[in-house]
């Protein structure tokens, strides 16, 4: 049983080594004053996200033995929210009229699809497991 949730950490340790070093690339390569009017800190962005994607997949552990044909509805199911949520977060970026709205995005984006990458790699094993 525990096993089964190492998967979890795995997440945790992905999410927040990326979210570092994401932090330290955009440190270097883009204008302190772009960074300080970003609507979401780079932090904020993979907090918000690496417990997102802790909820899916623990739901996709915790329903795999009893629901193991249905996992792949409860992915996209759970993935359709966090995307619809992801949009609301977008919302006040898209209404700003600075420069720094290109850059903003860009971030989201790249963190939305890391984590999916994450999220479906995850699902692709538990569905491959024969337990």
């Amino acid at each position: 049983m525990i096993k089964n949730y190492g998967s979890l950490l795995w997440v945790a340790l992905i999410g927040t080594l990326s979210g570092v070093i994401h932090y330290l690339l955009s440190v270097l390569f883009i204008d302190s004053e772009t960074i300080i009017s970003f609507t979401y800190p780079i932090y904020v962005l993979y907090a918000v996200f690496i417990t997102a994607s802790l909820i899916i997949v623990g739901t996709i552990i915790a329903l795999h033995k009893k629901y193991k044909e249905q996992i792949g509805y409860v992915f996209l199911l759970l993935t359709s929210i966090k995307m619809g949520l992801s949009y609301v977060m977008t919302l006040p970026i898209i209404e700003k009229s600075e420069v720094s709205v290109k850059t903003e995005k860009i971030n989201l984006f790249v963190v939305f699809i890391l984590f999916l990458v994450i999220e479906v790699i995850h699902t692709i094993k538990v569905l491959q497991r024969t337990d």
